[in-house]
């Protein structure tokens, strides 16, 4: 089973030869990209994307010949921009049944754990049973808030625009806990300045895999986009 091939491959500095070239390719394709998720996609100090994401998508379009635009918006917006056509990819979500209804999704090609996080002088362990009715912050339109609303739905879940303002919420007191993925989780406390100040629960909350995904019309895309990373 092919998993997290392109990851790994990107990280470890490995490449296959392109096995294939792709036919009547598109000049450009745009790409829907998230600007607060490190170390996968993030806005650096000079306004263009970088992280683990952008690399993929760039050695993509090496491979393919292709040029690859970057729109940076925030989670929300990348979902948005893509059902509206300003973007023709979507970078990487997780699958649901909402997004499945107009969205086609490519092979996954890297799994992603999420976790709760909660302040240290809390006595709390951070583990599942303990949400109940708890505060409990996510970011908006991301697949870890549809499963806290459905698996918790006792839990107050609170939608923010990233998890810079999740991690400030916790950190005023506004919610109990907060959901995030680790590397980008702790490497925005890190960034803050807060990292001591939180942590780690002891449960996963989740665990899922990302696919790139296009609307449904676009299939002849998908299949191109798939081809491309085949050959990388």
């Amino acid at each position: 089973k092919r998993f997290c091939t392109i990851a790994v491959l990107l990280i470890s500095g490995i490449f296959l030869t392109p096995a294939t070239v792709l036919a009547a390719n598109p000049d450009e394709i745009t790409v829907a990209i998230d600007r607060g998720n490190p170390p996968y996609a993030l806005e650096g100090i000079d306004g263009k994307p970088r992280g683990l994401l952008v690399d993929i998508w760039n050695l993509w379009g090496e491979t393919t010949g292709i040029r690859v635009k970057f729109i940076q918006s925030s989670w929300a917006d990348t979902l948005k921009n893509l059902r509206e056509g300003k973007t023709d990819v979507h970078m990487g979500m997780f699958k649901n049944e909402q997004r499945a209804e107009w969205i086609d999704f490519a092979e996954p090609y890297h799994e992603i754990k999420s976790a709760l996080y909660f302040l240290t002088n809390k006595d709390r362990d951070g583990i599942l049973p303990e949400l109940g009715n708890a505060r409990v912050g996510v970011v908006a339109g991301t697949f870890q808030e549809f499963y806290l609303r459905s698996q918790y739905p006792n839990a107050k879940v609170t939608g923010f625009e990233d998890n810079e303002q999740s991690i400030r919420a916790l950190a005023l007191g506004k919610i109990d806990y907060a959901t995030g993925v680790p590397p980008t989780f702790e490497a925005l406390l890190e960034q803050l300045g807060f990292k001591r100040e939180v942590t780690r629960g002891a449960d996963e909350l989740i665990s899922n895999t990302l696919h790139v995904g296009v609307k449904k019309e676009n299939g002849t895309l998908l299949r191109r986009i798939e081809e491309g990373f085949s050959a990388i």
